[in-house]
């Protein structure tokens, strides 16, 4: 029988009407939230998933009387299968956006430490060439050339650092079925923050390093940038870390959760302790990118069950 609740737009075809495929039912070991009391329509404040209206009075066999969503999907559990699916797709693309920005910048360092090392070599050989030792005019021409080299990195390396951003900034945006004091908007916020310093401190070192080519004294305005960055992708880290943790049970995937608590405080030890043998870095660097990437993969496959129909609401919908 066709529902008659449908609020004020029933005139509209409604893109959320189709067949139902009920969505696979999850081990319970895969869930890592907390426990909650069943929805209450008539007494609680429940967020559309789709658009975030206050479904509070209406019945589960209704619509979203501001975007026509099925209410359904607002009283299941906190999965992303009945979320937004353009936020669902955000995260997805922003998840891919992260990991290429990563992987080339990661290949643009290599090939930077490759050719700062034949920098040197040829610096050297010229000056023993010269004289048998590179004197004053041999610093002169190396701390010249260093500077140039680390001015144009630094701007080829600008839009992969742009394009990381971007990536964060839509694995950040706010879901449209979450309430303020949810446990995952807080690690949010800060990592967004943490994008608008990082963006604004990548601009200002890049011009600070040409600048620094013609007025050497702007060299030391680097350092206030530079501890500025750094302190703001601290934050960013672990803010990200807090988040993925709190995006396992959506997904829902129990490694996800665990595997974001647990590299917290074990990716900043081999990076750290590792830098001792050149190596830290680059491995804690590798298993970030895991992290995210198996994200990625399990959140396109939530995307994908979403465009096949799955966790949809069961009952019959007006087109």
């Amino acid at each position: 029988m066709a529902d008659t609740d449908h609020g004020p737009h029933d005139s509209k075809p409604n893109p959320f009407a189709g067949p139902f495929t009920a969505p696979p039912v999850m081990p319970a070991q895969h869930y890592a939230a907390e426990s909650k009391r069943p929805i209450n329509l008539a007494t609680d404040d429940v967020p559309c998933r789709n658009c975030g209206f206050n479904l509070r009075g209406l019945t589960e066999t209704g619509n979203c009387p501001e975007c026509g969503a099925p209410i359904w999907n607002s009283i299941q559990e906190d999965l992303l299968i009945y979320s937004n699916a353009p936020y669902v797709a955000g995260l997805h693309r922003g998840l891919i956006c992260v990991l290429i920005a990563w992987v080339l910048q990661l290949v643009l360092s290599l090939l930077t430490v490759v050719a700062m090392i034949g920098i040197i070599i040829v610096t050297l050989r010229g000056a023993v060439a010269a004289g048998g030792g590179a004197g004053v005019g041999g610093f002169a021409f190396t701390t010249t050339t260093s500077g140039l080299f680390n001015a144009i990195i630094q701007l080829a390396m600008l839009p992969l650092s742009f394009l990381s951003l971007y990536g964060w900034w839509l694995i950040s945006a706010p879901d449209p079925g979450q309430k303020a004091g949810d446990t995952g908007q807080k690690p949010r916020r800060i990592v967004r923050a943490a994008v608008i310093i990082i963006a604004c401190t990548t601009t200002l070192s890049a011009a600070t390093q040409f600048l620094a080519l013609a007025v050497p004294a702007a060299n030391f305005a680097l350092f206030g940038i530079g501890f500025i960055a750094l302190v703001a992708s601290i934050a960013q880290f672990f803010a990200s870390m807090l988040y993925l943790s709190w995006m396992g049970p959506r997904i829902p995937n129990a490694t996800v959760h665990e595997r974001a608590k647990l590299y917290m405080w074990l990716l900043p030890v081999i990076y750290l302790v590792g830098s001792c043998l050149v190596v830290g870095p680059i491995v804690a660097m590798v298993m970030y990118l895991l992290l995210l990437n198996k994200t990625r993969i399990l959140i396109r496959d939530v995307r994908q069950r979403q465009q096949r129909g799955e966790g949809t609401q069961p009952f019959a919908v007006n087109a």
